[in-house]
């Protein structure tokens, strides 16, 4: 068997990103990031590979031993045959994207925003 460990915020940042713009390469047409993840799963499954998602990975031996650890899993052991790892993606910084000042109030980064808008249904700039 096949097996994939998916980290929590892995899982998550492409379910907030309900824009579409997801799959025009894999799959020839717009999706949003729900339904890119959704078929990505979706397909993992197919092939058998066994799924291990919102896990967090404690330790990558030489000999391809994997220890992680997830809330419904528990402890778990793989040994690899394979292993890639995939590091994810994470937002420019501030200073990165020429923000200038220390404290630059009102300014949010693109998934701040998402996160906001998405998941916590919170508009930035109007009173709750």
């Amino acid at each position: 068997m096949n097996h994939v460990i998916i980290s929590l915020f892995q899982c998550r940042l492409l379910y907030k990103c309900i824009h579409d713009g997801f799959g025009l390469q894999k799959y020839k047409r717009s999706l949003t990031g729900n339904q890119f993840a959704e078929r990505l799963i979706n397909e993992a499954k197919e092939w058998g590979v066994c799924l291990y998602l919102d896990t967090m990975v404690l330790e990558v031996h030489e000999n391809k031993t994997i220890i992680a650890v997830s809330h419904e899993e528990g402890l778990i052991l793989v040994i690899a045959e394979a292993v890639i790892l995939a590091m994810g993606c994470r937002e420019r910084t501030r200073a990165q994207v020429g923000l200038l000042g220390s404290r630059p109030a009102g300014v949010y980064t693109a998934g701040v925003v998402q996160r906001y808008i998405n998941i916590e249904g919170f508009l930035p700039g109007k009173k709750q």
